[in-house]
């Protein structure tokens, strides 16, 4: 397998299982978080404050494309589909994963989360969240080729779905 592209709202788990998904696949996990960070020295919270959320949205663009165009599994942002020549370029894409999470399940994840740094959830109510939420599902759906429920899964489960629904793909 050359490539596939995890999307899905912030705490859905795009990059744990990007991280278990590209040991099993033997190909690299590319996560585009990571890569602007390491292109532009700086935290994604730095880029939103000190540049706003357009340059990021146009960052995380280019980040895409190059990505597209190389080996190994995709971890996406969660607005990724916020930017519309994003949601083209994915639409025109194979083995795009939609890793789906209950409202309540991913604001208590974006919660808990101590570690990732959420520019556009550490300033929202639980309320702007799930609206935010309300407006991106149909487009992750419609961009998706698999879906997978992430509820009462571990990353382990998880991985294994994707991995049987792209055998099923193939067939």
């Amino acid at each position: 397998m050359k490539q596939l592209t995890l999307i899905g709202f912030m705490g859905s788990g795009k990059s744990t299982t990007g991280q278990m998904l590209s040991k099993e696949l033997g190909i690299p996990l590319l996560e585009l978080d990571q890569m602007i960070e390491e292109e532009t020295k700086m935290s994604i919270p730095d880029i939103f404050d000190l540049k706003g959320e357009a340059y990021f949205r146009e960052l995380e663009h280019i980040v895409l494309i190059k990505s597209l165009n190389s080996r190994g599994v995709i971890a996406t942002g969660g607005g990724i589909l916020t930017n519309s020549k994003n949601v083209e370029q994915l639409k025109s894409t194979r083995n795009v994963i939609y890793l789906k999470g209950k409202d309540s399940t991913l604001i208590e994840r974006i919660k808990n989360d101590s570690v990732n740094k959420r520019p556009l959830a550490d300033t929202s109510t639980e309320l702007e969240i799930t609206k935010r939420l309300e407006n991106r599902v149909n487009q992750y759906e419609e961009v998706a080729d698999i879906i997978i429920e992430i509820e009462n899964k571990s990353i382990s489960e998880i991985t294994l779905e994707i991995m049987n629904q792209l055998e099923e793909m193939k067939e």
